[in-house]
């Protein structure tokens, strides 16, 4: 405090640490049989949300109430089935049957709704200690547990919104998206309503918490929450002396940073032009990808579906990120501010109850423009199929599901998208849908019929509708009948992100010739109109030192007649077409528009 820091306590709410850890036979989470203890981490017991434990925990949040602490960080718990006998009574109260003999679904839901009552009663508690505490409960928004009423229920409780965003190489640096942080900001930001939002970063490089990130990693995950609104919260999990290493050196460079130019991103407001939609419903009910975390339970899930929500979503982000657009992440949590957007993306929007979708619609009617792909709105918000199809789009599914493999084609209009390829081919998605009475939709591309094997004679003529548009009011509706997204994240393929310059507008300001590797936020708080740029161009990751991009060009209105980097604080120059020059972008670049 004597630095003009305000402390917020870490208490941890999943473990039972090195001092409760021979307590586990009376406070510790069981398995199914009853009988064993998981070891989470392969190290800690699991504490039990229904045992004596809960009422140490609280007492514990009591006596903090002398202290002068601005607020409480409380990590976790485990949204993991317990066999305890006191849950096993209190499940059998709640469904009339044995823990036994229920379904893993029930028992998942059964645990769920016993951390939400948890996080309900330990709110209460902590604003009746102190009502001006701050609370803060560590979720993954990315963890497709929630639909989107349940996740009203969790954010509710917490009067900041973040996430691990910085945790980002629990996975092989190799394997990582270079816009995970930013998205998770993104995410933070269109769920908050307002509320402060932060990014939790380790230092550490996950899970080897003895072994720092390089500094180019830690400057581009600090800049990429900075640069969408959020605040960062650094740590490391091992001895402060790891703090002295370049690492370390690298985040107190950011901070002070931060903290010179604070004004410039708290309270800031996006200025993108264009949005993808993130649904809780279908991230909560499709097969998606699980990746590794602390405590998310963040599994994969398959199901008889056809597509794969993460990779579709992640697939749209990726379009957007390799054209270093600007954009921003919406959900279905509100869809009550999308007129502000000149194009919404929509992947793999398959749950979706009717006022989602009456919303989207209301959307284009109004003047946007909308991309959708996979079971746009076959099913609600339940995962129920609409037996007439999605009525507000016209979109009626025949049932049919198409493999593709890899070796298949799409041919599009050439009027609207030029393929380099002498028969107008570019690969097709690796399956599509079926969609009948398409009379009012105009076909701008179809998948040639799936071929034996990929050294067949040439593929057929275009015949299978897949890339239609239809006009709805003052804006437009392109449906693609199948896993584009999902697709262009398995293989980037180069004609889908030429296709995508043709169906969306050009953006206000933009960089003149994009870079892949390179990321841009628009944003503007009371400093004025400001511009975030990362450089992610390597060939391998962990990025130890990235390729400079130099002679970048910024397209901007002509209201602006000069801007100023501030890392540098140099001032740049236009080019005779009115184009911002920055001569070298060598990691990450802030710009300030005058």
């Amino acid at each position: 405090r004597k630095q003009g820091l305000e402390p917020i306590v870490y208490m941890n709410c999943h473990i039972l640490g090195p001092s409760l850890a021979g307590k586990h036979e009376e406070w510790g989470i069981r398995n199914p049989d009853g009988k064993s203890y998981p070891r989470f981490y392969g190290t800690y017991y699991g504490c039990c949300l229904n045992s004596g434990w809960k009422e140490y925990f609280f007492n514990c949040v009591r006596s903090l109430g002398e202290f002068s602490i601005a607020g409480l960080f409380f990590d976790g718990p485990f949204y993991t089935p317990c066999g305890c006998p006191v849950c096993r009574k209190a499940f059998e109260d709640k469904f009339g049957k044995s823990f036994d003999e229920a379904s893993d679904t029930e028992r998942k839901d059964f645990a769920f709704e016993r951390v939400i009552a948890f996080k309900d009663e330990l709110y209460a508690l902590v604003k009746s200690v102190n009502p001006e505490w701050l609370m803060y409960f560590n979720e993954g928004l990315f963890a497709g547990r929630s639909g989107r009423k349940n996740m009203l229920r969790q954010l509710a409780s917490d009067d900041i919104i973040g996430t691990e965003g910085g945790f980002f190489f629990y996975e092989p640096p190799k394997e990582c998206n270079w816009w995970y942080c930013s998205s998770c900001a993104k995410t933070a930001e269109a769920v908050a309503g307002g509320k402060r939002t932060v990014i939790f970063q380790a230092g550490d490089h996950k899970p080897w918490g003895w072994f720092m990130h390089t500094p180019a990693e830690t400057k581009r995950c600090y800049a990429s929450a900075l640069f969408n609104g959020a605040g960062i919260w650094y740590g490391i999990h091992c001895n402060p002396d790891n703090l002295d290493t370049s690492a370390g050196k690298a985040a107190a460079e950011m901070l002070h940073f931060d903290e010179e130019h604070a004004e410039l991103w708290e309270k800031s407001q996006s200025l993108a032009e264009t949005a993808v939609l993130y649904s809780f419903d279908t991230a909560a009910v499709y097969p998606k990808e699980g990746t590794t975390s602390d405590l998310y339970d963040d599994e994969a899930r398959k199901g008889t579906f056809p597509g794969n929500y993460t990779k579709s979503f992640q697939g749209a982000l990726a379009l957007l990120e390799h054209s270093s657009r600007a954009f921003d992440i919406v959900t279905d949590l509100n869809l009550g501010n999308l007129s502000r957007y000149k194009q919404l993306i929509v992947p793999s929007l398959a749950m979706a109850d009717e006022d989602v979708l009456t919303a989207l619609k209301g959307y284009v009617s109004q003047g946007g423009i909308l991309i959708a792909d996979g079971e746009f709105g076959r099913y609600d918000g339940k995962g129920r199929c609409r037996e007439n199809g999605n009525t507000d789009f016209a979109l009626c599914f025949d049932g049919t599901v198409r493999n593709h493999s890899t070796f298949n084609y799409l041919a599009v209009d050439p009027e609207l998208c030029p393929v380099d390829n002498a028969f107008g081919y570019m690969p097709a998605p690796q399956w599509s849908i079926g969609i009948r009475n398409h009379a009012s939709l105009s076909c701008l591309g179809r998948c040639t019929p799936p071929m034996a094997g990929c050294y067949q004679e040439r593929p057929g003529k275009g015949e299978i509708p897949f890339l239609l548009r239809s006009a709805i009011g003052q804006g437009k509706f392109y449906y693609c009948a199948g896993g584009f997204f999902e697709s262009y994240f398995d293989f980037f393929h180069l004609p889908y992100r030429e296709l995508m310059k043709h169906l969306v507008s050009e953006d206000s300001i933009a960089l003149e010739n994009p870079v892949a590797g390179v990321t841009l936020s628009v944003r503007r708080s009371g400093q004025g109109t400001w511009l975030g740029l990362c450089n992610y161009a390597s060939p391998i990751r962990p990025i130890v030192e990235a390729v400079p991009v130099r002679d970048l060009k910024i397209r901007i209105p002509e209201g602006y007649s000069s801007a100023a980097e501030l890392f540098s604080g140099a001032e740049l120059r236009k080019d005779d077409k009115g184009c911002l020059i920055l001569p070298e972008l060598k990691d990450i670049a802030c710009i300030l528009l005058k």
